[in-house]
């Protein structure tokens, strides 16, 4: 399974997470409906858990459709991927600068 973002057919071409299924190349857009930091569930540290509501999807070419009934996603387990602090980038030479913060966690599908 593949996770990017990409521009929605459904919603005019938004760009919302995405996600595709490896084998049968079916798609769906989600786009975030609730979180949660609550420290009894996220780790310090950690992006929040998400529930993401389905806004698009899109069959495989060859009809394939393991995707296609999903209609929210749960990210959980998170761990990493806080941004730096904003007192990280007080120089004039940060202004327009990335920093690639890694993070893990579990996506669960729902039907």
């Amino acid at each position: 399974m593949t996770r990017r973002r990409s521009a929605n057919p459904d919603e005019g071409g938004t760009a919302c997470a995405t996600w595709q299924q490896s084998h049968d190349t079916s798609a769906v857009w989600a786009a975030a409906a609730a979180s949660s930091t609550d420290p009894a569930y996220v780790m310090p540290g950690a992006i929040p858990w998400l529930l993401l509501r389905v806004v698009g999807t899109e069959d495989g070419p060859t009809g394939g459709t393991t995707l296609s009934a999903t209609t929210f996603i749960q990210r959980v387990n998170t761990r990493g991927g806080v941004a730096p602090a904003a007192s990280d980038c007080r120089r004039a030479a940060d202004v327009g600068s990335k920093a690639l913060v890694p993070y893990r966690a579990d996506y669960v599908f729902y039907r």
